[in-house]
């Protein structure tokens, strides 16, 4: 019993859990143009065309994805955390890139129906098979 403490303390400070530890900087991701495409996000890593997002608006978003293959397929969640208010929603749970699908100069993509509910910087964050594989700031209008 008196262990259990200690073994609490450790597994917070390792990030025991899924994925690895979020970045926090709250700015909008720079943009910049793959396969004559304007897209936001991490160049070379993850990205999305920049597509504005209206708040309560569904719309389609199409996710890019640059590495080895064996760390691009699997089961991809998405989440969202809103800057101010610190709501965390999950925008998608699913299955795919099985096979790669290359596009815009991009490894492997994903098309994605995506709203969010209010005003403001979002934190967009992608996982693949539970991994934390990357992040984007948007802002929802």
């Amino acid at each position: 019993m008196k262990w259990l403490p200690i073994i609490a303390l450790l597994l917070f400070l390792t990030g025991c859990g899924p994925g690895k530890v979020e970045p926090v900087e709250w700015k909008e991701s720079p943009t910049f143009e793959s396969g004559g495409k304007i897209m936001r996000g991490d160049e070379g890593h993850l990205a999305i065309l920049d597509t504005p997002f209206e708040v309560g608006k569904h719309r389609d978003y199409v996710w890019h994805f640059w590495g080895a293959t064996p760390e691009l397929a699997g089961k991809l969640t998405l989440t969202a955390v809103h800057q101010d208010s610190g709501n965390r929603i999950t925008l998608i749970e699913r299955e795919f890139m099985v096979p790669v699908k290359p596009l815009n100069g991009a490894d492997n993509h994903a098309i994605t129906l995506l709203s969010l509910p209010t005003e403001g910087l979002w934190r967009l964050t992608a996982y693949i098979n539970g991994q934390f594989f990357g992040s984007i700031v948007v802002r929802a209008q």
